[in-house]
């Protein structure tokens, strides 16, 4: 999210009920899209509706492993450049096959294999 907070609804549109609040930095995944509204869910399988101007833009993936080695180039053989802990929020650049290219405000860039994280960006 964008905001301080945004409320999730239970459908695509203010008239349905407010299912629950969620704070800036709340971490989802994009189900699908009616008009301005996006189905949302997250790490827990929860989901909902929001309005898509109160979304961030940047797409995100979670730390699902203990610790993660991210690396200078998408192979397993290559340079650790940082390594993420379990939980940490990388911003998704790209894809290259099974390798992600994510970056880490103060750690730098670097490619991080997909089955250590969580998100579809």
């Amino acid at each position: 999210m964008r905001v301080g907070k945004a409320n999730i609804r239970h459908g695509p549109g203010s008239a349905f009920p407010v299912a629950w609040q969620v704070e800036k930095g709340y971490v989802y995944e994009k189900v699908k899209q009616e008009g301005d509204w996006i189905q949302v869910k997250d790490m827990d399988g929860d989901g909902g509706w929001v309005m898509s101007e109160l979304l961030r833009q940047q797409p995100v993936v979670v730390v699902t492993s203990e610790i993660a080695n991210v690396r200078k180039e998408p192979k397993a053989d290559s340079p650790i450049v940082f390594k993420a802990q379990h939980g940490v929020v990388l911003n998704y650049l790209e894809r290259k096959g099974e390798w992600l290219k994510v970056s880490y405000t103060g750690q730098g860039t670097g490619w991080i294999f997909s089955n250590l994280v969580w998100g579809n960006p």
